[in-house]
């Protein structure tokens, strides 16, 4: 019987300078984004995996690498969606919608970060 080709998966790969801004603590960071997590990211069924990983030894503790899986492009675009619609059922108040993501920004400010795409190559799964 002839083994089915494995297909590639697509993998959103998103760094971060994390900061601890002034009046902020490690401990509001951690809890903002777990909340996110848990409302968004864990409920999304299009991200099919979904990792987060921070600097652990060397000059820089600062660097956070976040990873999302999918199967297809399609499932990006419609992860997007989806991921909209459960930001809004989570913080349908648009004032305090805008509170969270101004003050989980603080903690990665957009001019330290940066976004690739990169296509996997399933003969070297594991």
């Amino acid at each position: 019987m002839k083994k089915k080709k494995a297909k590639p998966h697509i993998y959103v790969v998103t760094k971060w300078k994390s900061v601890i801004p002034e009046g902020g603590t490690a401990a509001e960071r951690d809890s903002l984004l777990s909340q996110f997590f848990r409302a968004v990211t864990k409920k999304n069924n299009k991200i099919f995996s979904s990792k987060t990983l921070v600097h652990y030894y060397g000059s820089d503790l600062r660097d956070w690498v976040i990873m999302e899986e999918y199967k297809t492009w399609t499932d990006i675009e419609a992860a997007d969606k989806i991921s909209q619609k459960l930001i809004m059922k989570k913080w349908p108040n648009d004032k305090k919608r805008k509170e969270f993501f101004q003050k989980t920004g603080k903690y990665f400010p957009d001019s330290i970060h940066s976004d690739e795409i990169y296509l996997e190559k399933p003969m070297f799964r594991k």
